[in-house]
């Protein structure tokens, strides 16, 4: 059985026999829901909370440990997800295999590398850690997790942008930051297809080998303060359905 972290654990909100997990509602008072445009959970049950439709491909399913991608053709979209200036993006995965060498196991793009709105996501196969290009980005503009596959995994991680500015935590705690983070900031308005478990283009050396649980978009950097929050319950700022 695949080891999940457990502050995903969510026992308030699975009803045996009666509620899934897709009939909950957001809180639009908790602050953590202020400009939230995508909230995705995936298991058995549902793999959408509020906000967005994922759709899957190739070797891609929702399993009760979280979407599975088979690092061969699995990946999952999302379509229209609006990025602006500064923006947070918080995830779940946990890797079940990092090829090494050379490989580069993109597990969150948007938009192709390198290219005008893009933030693409891999786990490196050289050394194991999480490596995120920004906007327009060349690699000496990313930004690095120290954290290290496969200690990575049963973590939750926030990526938060303030213009070229990155910030990356780690279950509440800031790991790394850098200020050259992409050539320019992400244009506001900026609207395209989210892809998790492989790269844009589909490129059939490009894709992971994981399990993703969760997925957040804000369309503003959420504060210190507010990513620690948020890691200690993603799900604090839901509605359990009535019984």
């Amino acid at each position: 059985m695949f080891a999940h972290n457990a502050r995903l654990d969510m026992p308030e909100l699975l009803y045996t026999d009666t509620k899934p997990v897709s009939n909950v509602k957001i809180d639009s008072q908790d602050e953590l829901s202020e400009k939230l445009s995508v909230y995705m959970i995936f298991n058995d049950l549902a793999e959408l909370a509020e906000g967005r439709e994922g759709s899957l491909g190739g070797g891609a399913t929702i399993t009760p440990d979280g979407a599975f991608f088979d690092g061969i053709t699995g990946y999952l979209t999302v379509p229209n997800v609006q990025i602006d200036n500064n923006f947070t993006i918080t995830w779940a995965v946990d890797f079940i295999s990092n090829p090494g060498g050379a490989a580069l196991s993109y597990f969150l793009s948007y938009n192709g590398f390198s290219s005008l709105g893009s933030i693409n996501a891999i786990l490196v196969g050289g050394n194991n850690k999480i490596k995120i290009w920004g906007n327009n980005s060349s690699d000496g503009l990313s930004l690095f997790s120290t954290t290290e596959y496969p200690a990575i995994n049963n973590k939750i991680v926030s990526l938060v942008i303030e213009g070229t500015t990155a910030y990356l935590y780690v279950n509440g705690a800031l790991e790394s930051s850098t200020a050259t983070f992409g050539t320019s900031a992400m244009p506001n308005g900026t609207k395209s297809t989210l892809y998790l478990g492989g790269r844009s283009d589909l490129n059939s050396l490009r894709f992971a080998n994981c399990f993703f649980d969760f997925l957040s978009v804000h369309r503003s950097a959420l504060s210190s303060e507010v990513v620690s929050r948020y890691h200690d319950g993603l799900y604090q700022l839901l509605i359990p359905a009535k019984s």
